[in-house]
C-alpha cells in the first residue's frame, strides 16, 4: 500500500493503520509495531490544506529553545536562563 491509496485520518474518519519494524540478525530478532493515521498535507498558494481542508497553523513559542541555551527533555528547560516580564528568555 502506498500513501496515494490509504484512507485519510482527520476528526471525522479515524482509520487507523500498524507498521511493525523487525530486526533481525539470525539469532536474534527484535520488532516494534506502532499505530498511525495518515494525513495528506498541502500548499495551496498562501494557504495550507489537511486532507483537502483549507486550515490556520498556529505556533507557540514556550517550547523554542535559543542556540544559546542548553537542550531540554520536552519544553522544560535545565533551570538556564532568566524570563522577563513577558515570558521571553533572556
Amino acid at each position: 500500500m502506498t500513501g496515494d491509496d490509504c484512507f485519510l485520518w482527520d476528526e471525522y474518519q479515524r482509520p487507523i493503520y500498524a507498521l511493525t519494524a523487525v530486526i533481525s540478525d539470525g539469532e536474534m530478532k527484535d520488532s516494534k509495531t506502532v499505530s498511525f493515521g495518515m494525513r495528506k498535507f498541502a500548499v495551496n498558494g498562501t494557504q495550507f490544506e489537511i486532507n483537502g481542508r483549507t486550515t490556520f497553523l498556529r505556533a507557540s513559542t514556550s517550547c523554542s529553545i535559543p542556540a544559546d541555551r542548553p537542550p531540554s527533555n520536552g519544553c522544560g528547560r535545565l533551570g538556564a536562563g532568566v524570563r522577563n516580564s513577558q515570558g521571553i528568555w533572556n
